[in-house]
């Protein structure tokens, strides 16, 4: 039997059994369409989990403060970890002039929550009060505008820069950039007027990973200078959070310890 001749066999045989034929084959599409759904479904699931992680930064080690010594001696209510006062600038400062093997870059921040306003529009936001570097080690991306620079730190400038969906919510038909915003802290008891010198690019949703839209950003010096409470009674600039990013394959665990030291 020829190869023309089996073909043939088997189209008859499809012809006179149209019913099972048909299930078979529609039993074959289900069982392919199924393993690619699945497949799609995965990678989908695979790239939101990268996406998050991604948002975060790449190569990042976070300093938070912890408990003060203090708090750790008394017998009394303690504060949750990350509430003491227990870092500054100068630990940012330090960990800088250490020139530490496999540090690539290094920045603190200053993190405030507050009311934002704009003409009839309101929004509770954080406000992260950092430099320069921050998109650098964050590794984020302005879509309008531009970023705070070091002039504006040097400055104490009383610029803005909006995450999306803060922009998005303050100005819904009109572009923010040169607006002014206001910065209602204490219960309103205080308010800075800023101006808008940038728009973040989306990150989107991140779950339970920290995402920059709906945040504000500042100059750190505008913060210190302008609020007591931001230092030590030392005199001493305290800080929420230092972000390092190290290079690529540098061994995390010893720059960790070094850092402690």
């Amino acid at each position: 039997m020829n190869l023309w001749a089996g073909f043939f066999i088997a189209i008859r045989a499809i012809i006179a059994n149209r019913l099972r034929s048909g299930l078979t084959a529609l039993g074959l599409v289900i069982g392919v369409s199924s393993v690619i759904v699945l497949i799609a479904v995965g990678q989908g699931a695979q790239k939101n989990v990268v996406d998050r992680i991604q948002g975060l930064g790449t190569n990042l080690i976070f300093i938070q403060p912890g408990i003060s010594a203090t708090d750790q001696r008394s017998a009394g209510p303690r504060g949750g970890f990350g509430s003491a006062n227990t870092l500054t600038a100068e630990d940012a400062d330090a960990i800088i002039e250490a020139e530490l093997e496999g540090v690539a870059g290094v920045v603190s921040q200053i993190n405030f929550n507050a009311q934002a306003i704009a003409g009839p529009n309101n929004l509770r936001v954080p406000i992260i009060g950092t430099t320069q570097q921050y998109t650098l080690i964050r590794g984020l991306q302005v879509s309008e505008g531009s970023f705070i620079t070091d002039r504006d730190v040097d400055r104490k400038a009383l610029s803005i820069v909006l995450g999306s969906l803060v922009a998005e919510t303050l100005f819904p038909d009109q572009d923010p950039i040169g607006k002014p915003v206001r910065l209602s802290l204490g219960g309103g008891r205080i308010t800075f007027t800023f101006r808008v010198m940038g728009i973040m690019g989306e990150e989107g949703s991140s779950g339970q990973v920290e995402t920059h839209d709906n945040a504000v950003f500042i100059p750190v010096s505008t913060l210190q200078s302008r609020l007591g409470r931001s230092r030590t009674t030392t005199g001493s600039v305290r800080v929420s959070q230092i972000s390092i990013q190290t290079i690529a394959g540098a061994d995390k665990e010893l720059i960790k310890a070094e850092i402690t030291d």
